[in-house]
């Protein structure tokens, strides 16, 4: 092994070290903030933590104890010069595996997923963080009612789907693209002292 491979190799291991470091050191700053959140607002009966962004600050995911199966609304936080910072809501009607509470991710953009049924429409969405905000990544609509409708939202672009057995299979091939494949589940946690203390 010539010298400057083995320079370059403890250069990235100094590197990768001191990242870890720092991501450590940001959690632990959080961890803290968070459950003393928690312990002031008890009826944030379920909660998670997930980098959204990747930019090694976990966010805080709180729900409170609504129907399991309808109107489940999810808070966002995250922490900024040590104070809490509110990012947006969600809500996802199909948000649970029967008995707990879940949120849905998708690594490749980066966003929460949310899905929300109505009477006659689903509405789809990832969310991203931007500036302590939310933005729309991704937006698909299908209605089934008198008018028919199969579209998705792409950088401000709408695409319409033709109401026909092919545009439809189109549309949803595209919609399990994005908002199916390689989305995660992550479980929320019941806001207890263990919980806190262990999944914080």
């Amino acid at each position: 092994m010539n010298k400057k491979r083995l320079l370059l190799i403890c250069f990235i291991f100094c590197l990768n070290l001191i990242i870890s470091i720092s991501v450590q050191a940001a959690t632990s700053k959080q961890t803290p903030i968070y459950n003393k959140f928690l312990q002031k607002n008890p009826s944030y009966t379920w909660f998670c933590t997930l980098d959204i962004n990747k930019d090694g600050i976990k966010e805080l995911i709180v729900s409170t104890n609504q129907t399991e199966r309808f109107s489940n609304n999810y808070l966002i936080y995250t922490v900024k010069k040590g104070k809490m910072v509110y990012i947006g809501k969600i809500q996802h009607t199909l948000s649970t595996d029967g008995k707990n509470k879940a949120i849905f991710y998708n690594p490749k953009f980066k966003a929460i997923r949310e899905i929300y049924q109505g009477a006659q429409t689903i509405e789809y969405n990832l969310y991203k963080i931007s500036n302590s905000t939310f933005k729309e990544a991704l937006y698909a609509c299908e209605g089934h009612g008198h008018i028919k409708v199969y579209c998705i939202r792409k950088n401000g672009k709408f695409q319409d789907f033709p109401i026909t057995t092919s545009g439809i299979n189109s549309y949803k091939k595209s919609l399990k693209q994005y908002f199916y494949k390689g989305c995660k589940k992550y479980k929320l946690y019941k806001n207890t002292a263990q919980n806190r203390s262990s999944k914080l």
